[in-house]
């Protein structure tokens, strides 16, 4: 599948409307994102990767820590 498209200025950036299509035949999943890259003057966008959430992760790492901690974070706090 090709065809010719416009780009749209947005803010100070340009963007490529993508027919539904486009997007079900590269697999890319509107709600996931995707990997833009330019490599030898073409521009190419494939799927994102899915990629471990690692913010979740820290944050609940956060949690437990100061509940653990909670009374030295507080003995710390008022020194």
């Amino acid at each position: 599948m090709e065809n010719s498209r416009k780009l749209t200025k947005i803010g100070n950036s340009y963007g490529l409307i993508l027919p539904k299509e486009v997007l079900r035949l590269s697999g890319i999943d509107p709600k996931a994102g995707c990997r833009v890259a330019v490599e030898k003057e073409r521009i190419i966008i494939e799927p994102a990767k899915h990629e471990k959430n690692t913010d979740n992760e820290v944050a609940r790492a956060m949690v437990r820590f100061i509940k653990k901690y909670r009374a030295d974070l507080a003995k710390l706090a008022s020194s």
